[in-house]
């Protein structure tokens, strides 16, 4: 049986109302959530509870579509092979303790960190806005939740490994966790960046020391570098990150590290990839075209135990901080080529990182679940509720082939990409051009390493196009009218930051030299961090 016949695999959910808790002080949900930067007023937090809400009601919107329990929706469950009419297995969340949370963090910045629920309100909004940081007496706690409930879906999801797994495991392999606050940047003596815990490291070092897994892969697709996960993760030989995010020296974006040297050390030399965009405004093609000649490879190569996703979905488009293009419907079919080249049998845990506007996360974390759930971008909300040229035309055969007629693991995960990537096409818009020169920078540091000299990366000698027969579709109907980077070029303008995001503060070894433009000023020079507090003008 293949996957195109399984229908619909269940997975894991996560969600608790308590990480709801950790919002600023004396801070009230607007009427309006923002929808671009210049919507947002001085003191709206970028990260707010109303991430995790509106993303947890679109889930459970679609459960009931799926189930058929939506008005008007009847006919659903006969097309969906869903055994036992279930869609999602609630996971039940509890506190990390603080021998999981020492995996990846100081003895001394759990305990003070643990003693802030002590703390008078004054003392707490006096911490907060430094280092992108805001603080409540809860905060600690839905950060704990947040570890805790992934040690929850590792402990869930690798029980099944040894199982004889068919289209629908008695035992499921994936979940997806939505978490608050976010944690990739939480270094292991300091919170920084809306994060105070790095749950995906804990996660992963948790597997290991009980022996759950060998081969962890953590892939993380947040537009900003994950670089707490890599201080952790950095001379760990059982450990293979994979980033993708912006860096460039000479236009700083947070928090600032990342360079595609970066490698690993000792017996991890070569398991640390960082894929550097050097510019905002990467979409569709930019992304499928790195999936397919770098990611999808090492992946095949490498063939994980467990892989842990750093779901940040801030380089959609329309995101307050991203400036990139990524949109829904690539969303899903990167999920799923990835799924596909880690094979059936790999447990997959997908934890929520950044995504910042409102109405942007639901629409984009709906598509990664449903590549996770094995079902079609078709039955997105946005292609269900309104008319879309890529289902009235039948687009989605244009692929010529059906990618699971393909044996080979990266072969059938690379046809997924197919509506996105050409391998060899003509040059389009200098506005993306700089995408050949980071993903073929990457393949050559990657090719002439030790550990990848038996597997073959090829560098992009042209710039991919979209393939013609979809290369105007953008993605239908949908609400926010999703389309091409391609198709619609415009030179990408520099980076600035809204008075309200306050320029990121780090440690003392993410130091940065060159420009910066804080406030509508222009700044040269080196230094440690840079701060603006939320009362400057």
């Amino acid at each position: 049986m293949t996957n195109q016949d399984c229908g619909l695999e269940p997975i894991y959910l996560l969600y608790d109302e308590r990480m709801l808790e950790h919002r600023p002080i004396g801070w009230y949900e607007p009427q309006k959530f923002p929808d671009s930067r210049e919507e947002c007023d001085i003191d709206y937090p970028i990260e707010n509870p109303e991430r995790l809400k509106v993303i947890y009601e679109r889930l459970c919107s679609l459960e009931k579509r799926l189930l058929g329990d939506d008005e008007g929706n009847e006919s659903w469950p006969s097309k969906m092979n869903i055994t036992g009419g279930v869609v999602y297995k609630r996971i039940a969340c509890k506190m990390a303790s603080k021998e999981n949370i020492l995996l990846a963090h100081s003895e001394s910045q759990f305990d003070r960190l643990n003693t802030i629920e002590l703390y008078s309100e004054a003392k707490l909004m006096d911490m907060s806005g430094v280092n992108d940081m805001y603080y409540c007496h809860d905060s600690f706690k839905a950060a704990r939740l947040a570890a805790g409930g992934l040690l929850a879906c590792v402990d869930a999801i690798c029980s099944s490994k040894n199982s004889s797994l068919g289209c629908h495991p008695s035992n499921v392999n994936k979940a997806a966790a939505l978490v608050r606050p976010p944690g990739h940047h939480a270094c292991q003596s300091q919170e920084m960046g809306f994060c105070f815990i790095d749950s995906v490291v804990v996660a992963a070092k948790y597997a290991l020391k009980n022996h759950l897994a060998k081969r962890i892969v953590i892939l993380d697709f947040d537009i900003h570098d994950g670089n707490a996960t890599a201080e952790a993760t950095i001379n760990d030989e059982n450990i293979f990150r994979i980033d993708l995010h912006r860096y460039n020296p000479k236009h700083p974006f947070y928090p600032f590290t990342g360079p595609p040297k970066d490698v690993g050390t000792g017996k991890a030399n070569g398991l640390n990839l960082n894929l550097a965009w050097s510019q905002g405004g990467m979409g569709n093609t930019e992304y499928a075209a790195a999936f397919y000649e770098l990611v999808l490879p090492l992946l095949a190569y490498y063939k994980p135990d467990l892989l842990i996703i750093s779901c940040g979905l801030d380089a959609a488009m329309g995101d307050l901080l991203g400036d990139c293009n990524l949109t829904p419907g690539f969303y899903h079919a990167m999920m799923r080529a990835t799924i596909e080249v880690v094979g059936p049998n790999t447990p997959v845990l997908c934890a929520l990182e950044g995504g910042y506007t409102i109405s942007v996360l639901p629409d984009c974390m709906e598509a990664v679940t449903l590549a996770m759930l094995n079902v079609p971008f078709a039955h997105h909300s946005s292609q269900v509720f309104i008319p879309s040229y890529y289902l009235s035309t039948g687009a989605c055969a244009a692929h010529h082939c059906c990618p699971w007629s393909y044996q080979n693991a990266l072969e059938r995960s690379r046809v997924v990409l197919s509506k996105y990537y050409v391998r060899r096409g003509k040059s389009p818009s200098l506005a993306v051009r700089s995408a050949v020169q980071d993903i073929n920078n990457s393949i050559r540091i990657f090719s002439a390493l030790r550990r990848w000299k038996h597997l073959s990366l090829t560098r992009i000698k042209a710039f991919p196009t979209l393939p013609q027969e979809v290369s105007s579709l953008g993605e239908g109907g949908h609400k926010r009218n999703y389309s091409s980077l391609l198709d619609n070029p415009r030179k990408v303008r520099p980076f600035t930051r809204p008075r309200i995001y306050l320029w990121y503060g780090t440690e003392a070894h993410h130091k940065i030299t060159g420009y910066y433009s804080l406030g509508g000023g222009h700044y040269y020079g080196k230094a440690d961090f840079i701060l603006i507090s939320r009362k400057s003008k």
